[in-house]
């Protein structure tokens, strides 16, 4: 808006001394200094001019000084710019970095669970519990951070204890969900060892605790769990595939087999030796195809060829 104002300004004064010279004389003849023989004419037309000009000077100045504030604000923005480039490129970096690194924790949970889906009726988990004087002490897991059991599972212990005597080791106690069953009953013994059928109707997992109110200390304990169900573990590879975030890339990559008996072979070739066999319903890793034949890999870590036409989506 001044810059508008200014301009109207200046032709306002141009017309004004225009017309204040149109018609009329602005200076006139003679030997008087010059000062002296302009006309009221003149002098108006000759301060509209000046104050044009003076207008003009201070219009081209602000301008100038606009445009140099302009290009200074310009410079910043794109310093700005080019600094908030760098800052998503940086950000985009590490973001794909993150999601690499998912994705391999991803995946080798996923060989994990595949690796424990061939589980037999048998050990299921295990672990040697040290304690040393805490009230509460969790098993570990071979599958898990904890050991979780199952109703129906079979708890195996053995408890040595050389410097408790068996009055001591009787406050000892496994907690299971809303259970709790004494692990030492032996009026004598100070090395025991017994079997607990675990109870209950949940079949979800649930945690497992040692008690050992009475604060002892080296004493130890060799687990041994048996489960009840052979095919656990498949049920829990079978889920991860199908519902977990990797599930289209674990489909491509896990398979099942859906004959009775599948030859492993060590060669494309029906002729080659076998290295293996497989049961319906086994699992098995996708390695590659070639014409009617795919090599695999089982759980236990075998490898070889079967026929492409015995392995399925696992559904």
């Amino acid at each position: 808006m001044p810059l508008l104002f200014t301009n109207i300004a200046i032709t306002l004064l141009g017309l004004g001394a225009t017309l204040s010279a149109f018609g009329g004389e602005t200076w006139l003849k003679g030997d008087a200094p010059l000062v002296q023989r302009i006309t009221k004419r003149g002098w108006i037309s000759l301060v509209c001019i000046l104050s044009a000009i003076v207008l003009g000077v201070i219009k081209e100045v602000s301008q100038h000084q606009s445009r140099v504030a302009t290009a200074k604000e310009q410079k910043w923005l794109n310093n700005e710019i080019i600094r908030l480039t760098n800052d998503l490129t940086e950000a985009a970096n590490i973001l794909a970095d993150t999601e690499a690194k998912i994705s391999e924790q991803q995946l080798a949970s996923l060989e994990a669970a595949f690796q424990v889906s061939h589980t037999k009726p048998g050990t299921a988990d295990d672990d040697v519990v040290h304690l040393r004087g805490q009230e509460e002490v969790i098993p570990r897991s071979r599958h898990s951070s904890t050991m979780q059991l199952y109703w129906g599972d079979e708890f195996k212990y053995t408890i040595i204890a050389p410097k408790a005597s068996a009055n001591d080791l009787s406050k000892l106690a496994l907690r299971v969900g809303d259970r709790t069953y004494p692990l030492h009953e032996s009026p004598t013994k100070v090395t025991y060892e017994r079997s607990i059928r675990i109870y209950g109707t949940d079949p979800r997992p649930m945690e497992a605790k040692i008690l050992n109110p009475e604060g002892l200390k080296d004493v130890m304990l060799k687990i041994t769990v048996l489960s009840t169900d052979a095919s656990r573990g498949q049920k829990k590879f079978r889920r991860i595939v199908l519902s977990g975030i990797w599930a289209e890339i674990a489909k491509k990559m896990y398979k099942r087999t859906n004959a009775d008996i599948l030859n492993i072979r060590f060669e494309p070739d029906t002729s080659s030796n076998m290295v293996g066999r497989l049961t319906r319903g086994s699992f098995v890793r996708v390695l590659q195809s070639q014409n009617m034949w795919t090599e695999v890999a089982t759980p236990e870590g075998r490898q070889g060829w079967v026929r492409s036409e015995y392995i399925v989506d696992i559904e």
